[in-house]
C-alpha cells in the first residue's frame, strides 16, 4: 500500500511539474485574443509590439479571431532566460506551445519581417500545423537579396557576426540614444512620421541581446531548402519601392522573391507599389485585398 501511495504521489507531483512549466513557458508570449472566428496568429517583427496589427484587426475581427503574440525581449517583453543560446528556436517552441495549450486547430499565421521568417521556418518544421500562411516582406534567405556574393550560410557568417557584434553595443547605451539611433531607420521603413517614431519606441525599450540574437539567426541561416515542406498555401506580399535609387525594380524584386520561394509547391507572390517595409501601414488597402483573397480562396 504504501509503494502504491508514493508511486501515486510521484506521478501526481510529476503531472504537476509539467503543468506549471508548460503554463510558465506560455507566460513568456505576451498574448491578447481579439474578434470571433477562425483563428489567425500574427507574428510582429523585430522589436515590434503586435499592435503593429490593429489595424488589420479592426478590419477583419468580425470575421476572425486573432491572436497577437509580441515575442519575448521585444517592446517592453521581458526576455527570454539566455536568448543568446538560440532565440528562434526557443520562440518556435513557445508558439506551439501557445497553440497546443488554446487548443487552437490549424491556424492561419501572417508574419512580418522577423515574424515571416520566424513562420517559415515554423510551417517547415511543424506543416501540418497552419492552414495558410501570409508573408509580408520577409524572405527564407535575406542576405543573399541584399549581397549576390552571398548564397550560403558560411558566406553569411562574418556578415552576421558584424551585424550582430554592433547591435550589442546599445546595451550600453541609454533609452533615449536607442530610441534615436532606431528613428533613423524606422524612417525608411514606414512613410508616416508617427508611425516611425512608435517603431523607434518599440526598439528603444527592446532587449539589445535579444535583438541581436534574432537577427544574428535571420541572416545566418538559409531556409530555402528547408521550405518545401511547407504545405499550408502561402501569400508573400513583398516591398520594392524603398530601394528604388538603388536600381531596384518592380520586376527584379519579384524575380528575386520567385527564386526565394520557388521550393513552396502553393505560393503567391504580390509586390506593393506603394509600401516600404511595414506594409501594412503604408499600403492597408492592397494588403487587405490581397489578404481576404487569400483567405477567402
Amino acid at each position: 500500500m504504501k509503494l502504491f501511495r508514493c508511486s501515486y504521489l510521484f506521478k501526481a507531483l510529476n503531472i504537476l511539474a509539467i503543468i506549471l512549466s508548460h503554463q510558465t513557458f506560455c507566460q513568456n508570449l505576451k498574448f491578447e485574443s481579439v474578434g470571433e472566428g477562425d483563428d489567425i496568429i500574427l507574428l510582429a517583427g523585430l522589436t515590434c509590439s503586435a499592435d503593429v496589427y490593429n489595424e488589420t484587426i479592426e478590419e477583419f475581427k468580425d470575421e476572425y479571431r486573432f491572436h497577437k503574440l509580441t515575442l519575448p525581449g521585444f517592446a517592453g517583453v521581458d526576455p527570454i532566460q539566455n536568448p543568446e543560446l538560440g532565440y528562434t528556436d526557443a520562440i518556435q517552441k513557445l508558439i506551439v506551445a501557445y497553440v497546443r495549450e488554446n487548443k487552437i486547430t490549424k491556424p492561419i499565421i501572417i508574419g512580418h519581417s522577423y515574424g515571416g521568417f520566424l513562420a517559415l521556418k515554423l510551417a517547415s518544421e511543424n506543416p501540418d500545423l497552419p492552414k495558410k500562411l501570409i508573408i509580408l516582406d520577409a524572405l527564407p534567405f535575406l542576405p543573399a537579396i541584399q549581397m549576390k556574393e552571398i548564397q550560403n550560410e558560411q558566406d553569411a557568417l562574418k556578415m552576421a557576426e558584424t551585424i550582430k557584434t554592433n547591435m550589442l553595443n546599445s546595451v550600453s547605451q541609454s533609452e533615449e540614444e536607442r530610441f534615436e539611433s532606431q528613428l533613423k531607420f524606422a524612417k525608411y521603413m514606414v512613410k508616416d512620421g508617427d508611425k516611425a517614431k512608435v517603431i523607434a519606441k518599440w526598439g528603444a525599450i527592446s532587449d539589445p541581446v535579444s535583438m541581436a540574437q534574432a537577427v544574428f539567426e535571420m541572416y545566418s541561416t538559409d531556409l530555402r531548402d528547408q521550405i518545401i515542406e511547407i504545405k499550408a498555401p502561402t501569400l508573400v506580399i513583398g516591398s520594392w519601392i524603398g530601394y528604388k535609387n538603388f536600381g531596384v525594380t518592380k520586376e527584379s524584386n519579384t524575380e528575386s522573391y520567385k527564386l526565394q520561394y520557388k521550393n513552396i509547391k502553393n505560393v503567391t507572390i504580390d509586390m506593393s507599389d506603394t509600401g516600404n517595409h511595414f506594409i501594412m501601414w503604408d499600403d492597408p488597402k492592397f494588403f487587405y485585398t490581397k489578404m481576404r483573397t487569400h483567405l477567402d480562396n
